[in-house]
């Protein structure tokens, strides 16, 4: 991952790759030069360049090792003022120490010995019932009322969602950290209850162009408002259990930067718990109160079919993007599961702190922020 610097034209440089002087790699200069190159051509020359550097070195020091290691494709995102650029350069910078608690690392996630497969490990340890373990970040935070307002309804009745929809979690977590974050790679899951609905009035006042003179002065009068009362639904006593795949993000959520708030800014919220935790891979699970993909409707046979916010791009004016999914507020056990080929072999992501219900402990749902980023949802 990088960050690639588009200069004016008149600035341009044209020459070729200027190798770094701390590295022992040297890339070749292209034979030939585009002056006017897209990012795709950027990206597939640099991934060229490097991959002959990289296939020359395995053949003279390494030649049974793996000789394709570049992914397939690309995320890009334009990067456009400099409180984006700074996240996203600390992201890059980080990003080699969350390689112990990435879910690609066999050798952290599964803990493998030198001498076996994942394969032959996970086998194992789903008959003998070890704890295939990844550390989390949980979090419990606890309100007085919360709402979560279909953007669909603007007058009369604003309903609210039965639980917060992604883009609201991103949201919480930004004004926790302090600054927008890269949601490439955030993994979140989250539980959430509460002890009842209530329906408040409120109002909007639509404003309008006017004329004339404020009653009683000579003040020129410039807008006019009406008053539009609406009915609001409130969820009263809230609780999130948020869990998400960055623990070191701990200290902050200890000391947030910002006013604790879920869902509007006066639903004011307190973190009654704030520590990491080991999750564990179990055969079975049940669960409640928590936000699936879509996909898993066809599992459970149940559920509420929602279409949330999923995320909203600050970098191009609050552009959002919609998910669908399913919510789960009634209980249900992994072995109702419908399965479907070799899907047999589930296995899931529970919270062993939860209560124990028949054998089994509470599943945890993993979703992301990004469009495009694959789910890794509740099969672990």
């Amino acid at each position: 991952m990088g960050i690639v610097w588009i200069d004016p034209p008149d600035t341009v440089p044209r020459s070729g790759c200027t190798p770094t002087a701390n590295t022992e790699w040297t890339i070749p200069e292209p034979q030939k030069v585009n002056h006017n190159p897209t990012l795709g051509d950027v990206v597939g020359a640099f991934k060229s360049l490097v991959f002959k550097v990289y296939l020359a070195w395995v053949r003279d020091n390494d030649p049974t090792r793996r000789a394709k290691f570049w992914q397939r494709n690309y995320y890009e995102h334009i990067i456009r003022d400099e409180r984006a650029f700074q996240a996203i350069r600390r992201y890059i910078r980080r990003n080699s120490e969350h390689w112990t608690r990435d879910r690609d690392n066999q050798q952290h996630i599964f803990r493998l010995p030198p001498y076996r497969t994942g394969e032959e490990y996970v086998r194992e340890a789903l008959s003998e019932r070890k704890g295939i373990t990844m550390r989390v970040l949980k979090v419990v935070a606890e309100g007085i009322t919360t709402s979560f307002r279909y953007p669909y309804f603007m007058q009369q009745i604003h309903p609210s969602f039965p639980m917060p929809p992604p883009a609201t979690i991103y949201g919480h977590i930004c004004s926790v950290l302090g600054e927008w974050f890269e949601p490439q790679g955030v993994r979140f899951a989250y539980h959430f209850t509460y002890a009842g609905k209530v329906r408040d009035v409120e109002h909007i006042i639509l404003l309008s162009r006017s004329r004339g003179q404020l009653p009683g002065s000579r003040i020129p009068k410039v807008l006019q408002g009406k008053v539009n009362p609406f009915e609001r639904e409130l969820l009263f006593r809230p609780r999130l259990t948020l869990y998400i795949n960055h623990p070191e993000w701990v200290d902050a959520f200890r000391s947030p930067r910002y006013a604790v708030a879920l869902g509007r800014s006066q639903d004011l919220f307190t973190y009654t718990e704030v520590d990491t935790v080991e999750l564990r891979q179990e055969r079975r699970a049940y669960f409640e109160h928590a936000l699936a993909p879509h996909e898993m409707a066809l599992r459970t046979a149940s559920g509420l079919t929602v279409l949330m916010p999923r995320f909203l791009d600050y970098a191009r004016n609050r552009a959002p993007t919609f998910e669908r999914y399913v919510v789960l507020q009634e209980r249900v056990f992994s072995d109702d599961f419908y399965r479907f080929g070799a899907q047999s072999d589930d296995t899931f992501w529970v919270d062993p702190a939860t209560p124990e219900v028949k054998g089994a402990h509470r599943g945890v749902i993993f979703l992301s922020f990004v469009e495009g980023e694959v789910e890794q949802s509740v099969l672990a």
